[in-house]
């Protein structure tokens, strides 16, 4: 990868993973916990339209590259805007440590 200017990193994002809990009764509760807040350049990447259910809902893809964390893997989300990414996959540009671009699926509400 092309080295990535400073000023591209402009989106202040939140890493959180998940927090399953088990309540009375043996039910499964799951909140999410901050374990990042960064910066990130984010860059949509393609929308389109399915059916899910009995409705068609939105989706779109998006970029994210942030400077290299060890902990951030496809099992965690990115929250910016009010807005929450899902982490479909994350690479280590050129093996180096220095990069990491996450191929995310925006939620829908």
């Amino acid at each position: 990868m092309s080295r990535t200017a400073i000023g591209a990193l402009r989106h202040r994002i939140t890493i959180e993973e998940p927090l399953r809990t088990t309540i009375e009764g043996g039910a499964a509760t799951e909140s999410w916990r901050t374990v990042a807040k960064v910066f990130a350049k984010i860059i949509p990447q393609s929308g389109r339209d399915v059916v899910e259910g009995d409705r068609v809902v939105g989706r779109t893809t998006h970029q994210v590259t942030l400077r290299y964390r060890s902990n951030v893997t496809r099992h965690q989300r990115i929250g910016f805007e009010g807005r929450y990414l899902d982490i479909v996959s994350v690479r280590d540009v050129d093996s180096r440590n220095r990069w990491l671009i996450c191929e995310c699926m925006e939620r829908t509400p």
